[in-house]
């Protein structure tokens, strides 16, 4: 049976795979279920085995070396799904977890409580995440993509992309026409956390809707 390969961020991960806590309060609100996410919708309407690895605040570092693990088990008339981050993620290694820790826009607010980053200053952090602002970190995807490019040709799978960055959307790209996608599928009635709970939750990753409408279009796509 051939398979469906994903990778990404949390645009693209199954609700429930990580320990995001606002998911907790997603799920209480949906009497302990949470909805598929587009992925496992559109590998049952594929007719294909899931292997999803996308996980909540990847940088696009992290989704290119996940591929890369995962590359030579992709096989023929396989279809790969990579959706990238955005594009001021990155990442850092920190000794005390001996792991690299996704850094996102000012989302850490003190790097050293507790000992996180081995007291790299907070400046410097964001100094890093200004500085990424600039569309010539783009062009370290596009490399990236030559790679991956050529490895499917030589293997025959079948390779798609797609993104909400619009820095990095490109012409081929699933929705490349539509500059802000994100954006135009909620013009197609997709939903996020927050306009599915009346805005008990104020949370814009996409809900069940927002899954759906998605899942939809990705398959529409394909096809």
């Amino acid at each position: 049976m051939n398979r469906l390969w994903v990778f990404g961020d949390n645009a693209s991960s199954i609700f429930g795979r990580t320990k995001e806590r606002r998911y907790e309060y997603y799920r209480r609100l949906r009497n302990d279920n949470f909805p598929p996410s587009w992925s496992e919708l559109l590998s049952s309407k594929l007719n294909l085995k899931l292997n999803n690895y996308a996980i909540e605040g990847q940088s696009n570092y992290d989704i290119f070396e996940w591929f890369c693990k995962a590359s030579n088990k992709i096989q023929k008339d396989d279809i790969v799904i990579i959706g990238w981050a955005n594009i001021q993620n990155y990442r850092l290694y920190d000794e005390y977890t001996e792991s690299f820790i996704t850094v996102r826009p000012y989302a850490i607010n003190n790097p050293n409580t507790p000992r996180l980053l081995n007291g790299i200053e907070l400046e410097t952090i964001n100094q890093i995440s200004r500085n990424r602002v600039n569309k010539k970190w783009a062009n370290e995807i596009d490399n990236w993509m030559n790679l991956i490019n050529g490895y499917h040709q030589l293997k025959g799978f079948k390779l798609f992309y797609w993104t909400f960055d619009q820095t990095l959307n490109r012409p081929g790209f699933i929705g490349a026409e539509h500059n802000d996608l994100r954006s135009y599928l909620i013009s197609l009635g997709a939903e996020d956390i927050r306009m599915e709970t009346n805005g008990l939750l104020n949370d814009d990753h996409f809900g069940e809707k927002g899954h759906l409408i998605q899942s939809e279009y990705f398959y529409k796509f394909i096809s």
